[in-house]
């Protein structure tokens, strides 16, 4: 890490490289929900029922693994190469290797040992997930301190998860799917094909450590982190009851879940009506054009919205408040909900 180098005046090679970070995230974590479920009841043979529980557990983990996570990123000693860009790109292998692991059918296993597999190889990506995107979470913070320019990085990664979304959720349902009998009324019957499934997700895995080792190479750090005091010890369990307490931390954690919940929802949803109901998986694609050809239109002007605005700090405060897939709902009432929250905080 530079340490002199100027904090600022990021090029569009740095905003690229961001964007990249989000794209290989996303060539994996987007097939979870269009696919897992689906993968899980069809490929597997897992009771629906089992499955709620599966993730319902994870999430709990989650909420416990990722801030120690991010304490322990936190304490390490930054390398030459930056404090976060190493661990992304150091994760980024396993990641991908347990992205392939959750869409792998061991073939003559019972529904139970095929659920214990599921609770490993889900929690595991979930693990891996965490240990690359939380040190890429904080990775705008050091490579400039200038506000408008991190605005900046963080529409560069909305486009960066967009284009990483695109390829499993437009080009996989008109791959994965085999066309195995015909209804009554002459719709095709079709079913998803776990072998075809797997070799995408393999595929699309390995892409995913290119699109890092570009994130790594044209990112970098230019702020240098504070060092921490030699009597200061992170205390995972006082930052957790701080948190609780703070109102506003609470109300956007609760926004976003809804949010978050709901984009989960309606991908499942669409994956079984498309597949079993119309029989036309490839369907699927147009929700995907549709969630993300308002933010292409969108994203290029913020920037001067943000620039020209009386009341910066709103618009900037919607605009973070906005969830990476900010417009994969089109839910107006519940994005009114969050913007009047933002608003009120600044």
């Amino acid at each position: 890490m530079a340490q002199n180098s100027p904090t600022h005046g990021i090029k569009l090679k740095d905003k690229i490289g961001y964007a990249l970070g989000d794209a290989g995230g996303l060539l994996t974590f987007s097939l979870i929900g269009a696919f897992q479920n689906k993968f899980y009841t069809d490929a597997l043979g897992i009771d629906p029922k089992k499955i709620i529980v599966l993730i319902f557990i994870a999430r709990i983990w989650d909420a416990i693994n990722d801030p120690l996570w991010g304490a322990f990123i936190q304490s390490r000693k930054p390398r030459p190469s930056g404090q976060f860009r190493p661990w992304i790109f150091a994760f980024s292998i396993p990641l991908a290797i347990s992205a392939a692991l959750m869409f792998l059918k061991i073939p003559g296993l019972t529904e139970t040992k095929y659920l214990i597999f599921a609770y490993i190889t889900y929690i595991l990506y979930g693990m891996m997930y965490t240990a690359v995107n939380i040190p890429y979470g904080s990775l705008a913070s050091v490579i400039t301190d200038d506000e408008l320019e991190r605005s900046s990085l963080s529409m560069w990664r909305s486009i960066g998860a967009g284009v990483g979304g695109l390829p499993g959720t437009i080009i996989l349902p008109m791959i994965v799917y085999t066309v195995v009998g015909k209804y009554p009324n002459g719709k095709d019957v079709q079913q998803l094909d776990e072998t075809k499934l797997f070799w995408c997700v393999l595929i699309l895995a390995a892409v995913s450590i290119g699109v890092y080792f570009l994130h790594y190479k044209l990112t970098k750090e230019r702020i240098a982190p504070q060092p921490r005091k030699k009597d200061e010890n992170y205390n995972a369990i006082a930052t957790l009851k701080a948190l609780v307490k703070n109102r506003a931390f609470v109300m956007l954690c609760l926004a976003s879940m809804l949010l978050i919940a709901f984009q989960f929802y309606y991908q499942s949803t669409f994956t079984y009506l498309f597949t079993d109901y119309y029989g036309k998986p490839g369907l699927y694609a147009l929700v995907t054009v549709c969630t993300y050809l308002p933010m292409a239109i969108f994203i290029p002007v913020m920037n001067k919205l943000i620039k020209n605005s009386v009341k910066k700090n709103c618009v900037l405060g919607v605009w973070c408040s906005l969830p990476r897939h900010f417009w994969f709902s089109l839910r107006s009432e519940a994005l009114h909900l969050r913007k009047i929250l933002m608003c009120s905080l600044h």
